[in-house]
């Protein structure tokens, strides 16, 4: 597992010779906490993310005169609605405290959403399902994105409406399109990389589709294991 590490800096000045010590709020911590989860999670998974945090085990941390860092990581191999982020807090390169604070990560997408009760055996239709922005985070990525289309393909469990469309109850649908953006997934024995891609093949889960490192002009085979999200083992 490898987790990304994002950093903010702030510097203390010495006034007339003299230090002075600060305090970090909780208001001040849970900002940087939002800040860099959403750009940490943002990074694995698409669509507009909220972060609460939930609660911070201190009123504030007081640190020495110095540089300060503040080094957040959250676990982004796997999305989970509910995660821990590690907090390191160093002043002059020198850890002052460490601590975990829970986070809620909410995802929001625009969807595919039954407008009407659909029968297992039915079929979508533009009658039956339409795009709506959707809370998903129970089904980041198994909810069909609306770049998809859906019309004609067979329902393989009954939705109600207002329900979103779950990718494994539909049949033969691709989760990955040619031509779009994908996260490709490099991983060895030892780590884990994530680097933008794209589609060169239209994909189900569990496939392998042939996909390009954009950076680099380099094309690989790789498997799908989620919503534009392909593995590639080294």
């Amino acid at each position: 597992m490898k987790n990304q590490i994002f950093t903010v800096f702030l510097i203390l000045f010495l006034f007339s010779g003299k230090a002075f010590a600060l305090s970090l709020n909780n208001q001040f911590l849970t900002e940087q906490i939002k800040k860099n989860v959403e750009e940490q999670i943002s990074s694995i998974m698409p669509g507009k993310i909220v972060v609460d945090v939930k609660s911070i085990p201190y009123r504030g941390v007081d640190i020495p005169p110095g540089k300060l860092k503040i080094n957040v990581s959250v676990n982004t191999r796997y999305f989970t609605p509910c995660t821990i982020a590690k907090i390191q807090v160093l002043v002059n390169d020198k850890e002052v405290t460490t601590f975990g604070v829970p986070v809620k990560l909410q995802v929001w997408d625009r969807v595919w959403v039954a407008t009407d009760t659909i029968n297992r055996g039915e079929t979508f239709s533009a009658s039956n399902i339409k795009v709506e922005n959707k809370e998903i985070s129970l089904i980041a990525e198994k909810a069909i994105k609306e770049n998809v289309s859906l019309e004609g393909n067979l329902v393989k469990k009954s939705f109600v409406p207002g329900e979103v469309i779950d990718m494994r109850f539909v049949e033969s649908i691709p989760v990955i399109m040619k031509s779009s953006q994908v996260s490709l997934i490099f991983k060895t024995q030892l780590i884990m990389v994530n680097l933008p891609g794209e589609a060169l093949d239209n994909g189900k889960m569990g496939d392998y589709i042939k996909v390009r490192n954009k950076k680099y002009k380099k094309d690989y085979i790789g498997k799908v294991i989620g919503a534009n999200r392909v593995l590639i083992n080294l």
